[in-house]
């Protein structure tokens, strides 16, 4: 099996800019910080995009060999589960990766922000706490 120290430290990076966001917003400071924000949201996207290769690089086929049965079966969801969050994520980074997108409609901004960035750190969460256990015990 192979170390899952580099995905860990992905979630970890992950975390932080989400958390940045997030805080911004819990701070009311939107408007203040957009161009911030913006530049977080785009870094956030290339991270997304490594951490993906990663997982389809090594994650996903060590598990879909792997003869832990449970292992196999999370294959069978996590990796569409992902790509299907890595497509809401894409479509939320197009319509907020500048600072004029994010202004021309704050409170929309907040509502989606907070929709989609729950939801990438539910999955994150999910990995932590129900994949790489197993791995890390395999």
């Amino acid at each position: 099996m192979f170390n899952i120290v580099v995905l860990k430290r992905q979630h970890e990076d992950i975390d932080k800019i989400v958390n940045n966001i997030l805080d911004t917003i819990k701070k009311n400071k939107v408007e203040e910080k957009s161009k911030d924000i913006s530049k977080d949201i785009s870094i956030l996207a290339g991270k997304l995009k490594i951490h993906l290769k990663e997982e389809d690089r090594w994650l996903y086929p060590n598990i879909a060999e792997s003869d832990n049965p449970k292992l196999r079966e999370f294959h069978k969801t996590y990796k569409n589960e992902m790509e299907n969050i890595f497509d809401l994520f894409m479509s939320y980074k197009a319509k907020y990766n500048t600072k004029s997108k994010i202004l021309s409609n704050v409170d929309k901004f907040i509502e989606e922000s907070k929709k989609v960035l729950t939801i990438l750190m539910k999955r994150l969460e999910k990995e932590n706490t129900e994949l790489y256990p197993i791995l890390e015990n395999s």
